[in-house]
């Protein structure tokens, strides 16, 4: 469905007929001016002509919205290629802004660097002859800087910035343009207050002052009507973004965006009615476009899609938040999604995730093993948990997963952990206790004098006396200074262990005991902490790409999100023997392949849940002072 809204139209002249209608010659300004138009009138013509790329209709209509309307919010399913309609923005409005600066920002640097490297291939493809005159220099790469900048007399600037320093570095950056990559990983916070800030001042506002000022002469003497006078381009704020929860704040914002194209009264971002003057309205466009739009012989690829389809997947949440650009909510999850969301620790505020643990603070490690090579196997997961022992209450702050991973960079790992984090109980899959003693007899191990002794105590029992007997036993057995600090949680249905473990971790979400830390990026202090930290081996990232350290501290906050979305896929069925049993949807669990959903973080946080009880409940018991026997007396 499209609809304009009352905003003022656009009409766009008709070309042919003007050209029909020339009689003479034309000067070269004349001619300079009419090309103009007519370049500047007909994008999908003009991108073509300087690059040989190809747009496709509707793609035309939304890069022709990008340039003629301030705010834009475009939703795109995946396959929709918005990255590369931000690229091929970035390129061309430069072009006809001259003086422009368009700034790209992501939730991490290396989005939005990739987006200028594709950029920088299409200025470099065979048909780019007219695109390379345009772009002379080479894209300039720095750690926190990628810019192409056009020579003079043009002078625009294209800028890709990393978010850093939680926006702290980025205050006073000045922009005509900007585009936001993935909106909804980036919070209300930091686009409202850091980012949009960006766009409060005018570019070359003393060239305006003076043609302004010769204007009003010339129209002072009949010379020129005033609705000829030059328009300005005002500042762009333009996001792109998968679709979210209708929880999150991009659902909240899509909503203003498009009250505002409809003319609401409500729930607007600016009200245009407190703008006396028509040419300073803020204009507005929203698009939210399924893969199912898109041409089929197009450059969508259907394969995977089509395979999600063929699981029984179209009609799941994630299918229609990922592919059809639908907000949904998370009424359907065993565990409540927004209640998650709740319990995350806001942009900003501490504690945030973290590199190097605090060293007056206690941290809990959590282990879920896998010892497959192939990228399609299960994550080998790492995650710590920061300790509060006066509140009961657990901080995922750091994660490791790795698919397909080898064993001695685990082992490497687990040393950085157990350096830089002060590790007071770790819980590890009792099905994966042979990584234990695999470590212990490593040579990295050796090399660090670490040995891991395990607690025998068993806690999965009801029985109130049962519980408290293995806690004391328990509380012989640990000891901090040996290293005895290693608990094998056992997964057994039969005893209802699994049962407990997940309306335990259900109750301690809604009681707000299990937070999430805020990102690294969102707190100046933080980054500037652990910018100099190493990593102990060449970590990939998700996609198994190689990060460097700060895409490795964004990585972070990737790996909170997965684990949030982990929890939220589960579903709660009943085996045909009548026990429960915590699953992912049976679509999902058909997908093998490198991109399937997992739910190692889940289960991570699951033992985290459930041991960080026994562990707050064992130093309770240490920290009781020993009852004294009461000593007889002789009366006299």
């Amino acid at each position: 469905m499209w609809t304009p809204g009352p905003q003022k139209p656009i009409y766009y002249e008709d070309f042919l007929k003007r050209f029909k209608a020339l009689d003479g010659s034309l000067n070269d300004d004349e001619a300079k001016i009419l090309l103009l138009d007519l370049l500047r009138s007909n994008i999908a013509f003009t991108v073509f002509l300087f690059s040989g790329f190809e747009l496709l209709p509707l793609q035309e209509v939304i890069l022709k919205a990008l340039f003629f309307r301030d705010n834009a919010l475009i939703v795109g399913g995946r396959g929709t290629a918005k990255s590369t309609l931000i690229s091929i923005f970035s390129l061309f409005y430069p072009i006809f802004y001259p003086g422009s600066k368009t700034c790209l920002i992501s939730a991490n640097f290396r989005s939005s660097r990739r987006i200028l490297e594709f950029s920088e291939k299409l200025i470099q493809g065979k048909k780019s002859k007219l695109l390379r005159k345009c772009y002379t220099s080479n894209l300039s790469r720095q750690n926190d800087l990628y810019k192409f900048k056009l020579p003079n007399p043009c002078g625009s600037e294209v800028f890709a910035l990393p978010l850093g320093t939680g926006g702290e570095g980025l205050r006073g950056t000045r922009a005509s343009a900007v585009c936001v990559d993935e909106g909804l990983l980036i919070t209300r916070e930091i686009q409202e207050f850091v980012i949009r800030p960006f766009l409060t001042a005018k570019q070359n506002y003393q060239e305006q002052l003076e043609i302004k000022r010769n204007e009003d002469q010339l129209i002072a003497a009949k010379l020129l009507k005033p609705e000829h006078r030059t328009k300005f381009a005002k500042n762009k704020y333009l996001v792109f973004s998968s679709a979210s929860y209708q929880f999150e704040y991009l659902y909240e914002y899509y909503k203003n965006v498009v009250d505002n194209c409809l003319g609401c009264a409500e729930n607007k971002l600016l009200d245009p009615n407190e703008v006396l003057e028509e040419d300073q309205k803020p204009s507005y466009f929203a698009m939210r476009m399924s893969y199912e739009v898109m041409p089929k012989e197009s450059f969508l690829d259907l394969t995977q899609i089509n395979a999600a389809k063929a699981l029984g997947g179209e009609n799941s949440d994630y299918f229609k938040r990922e592919y059809k650009a639908l907000f949904s909510d998370a009424s359907s999850s065993y565990f409540d999604l927004k209640k998650m969301h709740e319990c995350t620790v806001k942009a900003g505020s501490l504690p945030t995730l973290q590199m190097r643990g605090e060293s007056d603070c206690e941290y809990l490690l959590v282990c879920d093993p896998s010892y497959s090579a192939h990228k399609s196997s299960d994550y080998f997961v790492f995650a710590v948990y920061l300790l509060n022992k006066a509140e009961k209450t657990i901080t995922l702050v750091h994660t490791y997963a790795q698919a397909g991973g080898e064993l001695k960079d685990h082992y490497k790992y687990l040393i950085y952990l157990l350096r830089n984090f002060n590790i007071v109980w770790f819980t590890i899959d009792a099905s994966g206790t042979e990584f234990i003693h695999g470590f212990n007899e490593s040579e990295i191990a050796k090399q660090n004098t670490v040995n891991l002794g395990l607690i025998l105590s068993e806690f999965d029992t009801d029985d109130v006396n049962e519980y408290a007997n293995q806690l004391r036993q328990a509380r012989n057995e640990y000891n901090l200074t040996a290293r005895k600090i290693v608990y094998a949680q056992k997964f057994n249905q039969q005893n209802g262990a699994i049962r407990r473990m997940n309306e335990n971790l259900q109750n301690m979400i809604s009681a707000k005991r299990v937070w999430f830390g805020s990102p690294i990026s969102a707190n100046a202090a933080a980054m500037e902490k652990y910018q100099n930290i190493e990593m102990p081996f060449d970590v990939k990232n998700k996609k198994f790409l190689d990060m460097s350290n700060l895409e490795w501290m964004e990585e972070q906050y990737t790996w909170v999100s997965e684990t949030k979305a982990q929890c939220a896929m589960i579903e709660l069925k009943a085996s045909s023997s009548g026990t429960f049993q915590y699953v992912l949807p049976e679509a999902v669990q058909r997908n093998k392949s490198e991109s399937k959903i997992r739910k190692d973080n889940y289960t991570c946080l699951l033992m985290a849940g459930w041991t960080s009880k026994i562990f707050f409940d064992l130093m309770s018991q240490e920290d009781k002072p020993k009852q004294k026997m009461a000593m007889p007396s002789i009366l006299r």
